[in-house]
């Protein structure tokens, strides 16, 4: 809870017996409801993340390749920051990268290799997003969303 709006995790949880052992209480910090109203100003970091999360749920709710009926598959990735999954539908297949790193990360010398050895052409889902299959860089928590084109 609180991502969509930046709230840092809470280890208050490991001072009470009852929830010290579940580490997952670490991601249900109190609610601060004046971060929260801060969603609704502009140039706030918090509209800032929860703009982009919001924009991210309605590309994935009009790209039935997100779908979870579809099975993904893990790609072997060249640099340990980066996650990449494939998922594989019939109106053409989402490649996914992701970037788990606080610095960018470098796509050139790796990602058309692999674009060819699917043997398709991409293109972004959504031209909002700041990365494309050419860029050289993915941005520090990035990531690059390509579709299928056939």
């Amino acid at each position: 809870m609180g991502d969509e709006i930046a709230l840092g995790n809470d280890d208050s949880y490991l001072k009470d017996p009852s929830k010290a052992a579940d580490n997952r209480w670490l991601h249900r910090p109190l609610m601060d409801w004046q971060k929260a109203a801060k969603r609704h100003e502009a140039h706030t970091l918090e509209a800032q993340l929860f703009g982009k999360l919001k924009q991210m749920i309605e590309i994935r709710s009009r790209t039935p390749q997100f779908h979870n009926s579809f099975a993904s598959v893990v790609l072997d990735s060249p640099n340990p920051h980066l996650f990449i999954h494939k998922r594989e539908h019939p109106l053409g297949n989402l490649l996914a990268v992701y970037n788990f790193s606080e610095n960018s990360q470098e796509l050139s010398h790796w990602l058309p290799d692999l674009l060819a050895r699917e043997g398709i052409s991409w293109d972004k889902v959504d031209n909002l997003l700041e990365a494309n299959p050419t860029a050289s860089q993915l941005a520090a928590y990035g990531r690059l969303w390509l579709l299928a084109m056939g």
